[in-house]
């Protein structure tokens, strides 16, 4: 039951990360950490594929980085913390359901879950899809190091990112932006 919970921790690791968004940076390394923390796209996908092929160098670098190491710890561990801000808030809910106005299978699922179990599951699915998407933002940067990396990982039906390795790179053949 990763719904709520889900919902609540994507809203608040979007809001860390935009709130902690450091002005120095270069335009392309900044816009490279938030392609890797977009969880749809947005009305602003153009400017954000603009930036990140301004110096595709510089996002290159970040994406790769991302890939091999995943999030870093802060930003695990804000995550967590989410977590259990909301398991908190379900607990509290759970004690007077009919004050939350909860029905017998809201209240049934959330019983169900153990935070451990919602902690490794959502902790699981933002390390792939963070790394998923610094897969598919190698294929906007186009270097030759992410092209390295896309055919390795595209060529690995073992690895958790085949097909998201394959699909990054029909992207790019077929919007023009690369050649395979």
């Amino acid at each position: 039951m990763a719904g709520p919970v889900k919902l609540v921790a994507v809203a608040a690791m979007l809001t860390f990360v935009v709130g902690c968004g450091r002005k120095s940076e270069p335009p392309a390394k900044a816009a490279a950490e938030r392609w890797l923390r977009q969880t749809e796209a947005g009305p602003d996908l153009a400017d954000l594929i603009k930036q990140l092929r301004q110096d595709p160098q510089v996002a290159e670098a970040v994406f790769i980085e991302a890939f091999n190491n995943g999030p870093t710890e802060a930003e695990r561990e804000t995550l967590a913390d989410t977590i259990d801000w909301h398991w908190a808030a379900m607990q509290v809910q759970l004690a007077d359901p009919e004050a939350y106005g909860l029905s017998d299978s809201e209240k049934e699922a959330m019983k169900s879950i153990s935070l451990s179990e919602e902690k490794t599951e959502e902790l699981l699915t933002f390390e792939y899809n963070y790394k998923a998407a610094a897969l598919t933002g190698l294929a906007l940067t186009q270097g030759q190091t992410g092209k390295q990396l896309l055919e390795r990982v595209a060529a690995d039906p073992n690895s958790p990112y085949w097909n998201v390795a394959i699909a990054a790179q029909k992207s790019t053949t077929l919007n023009g932006t690369g050649k395979r």
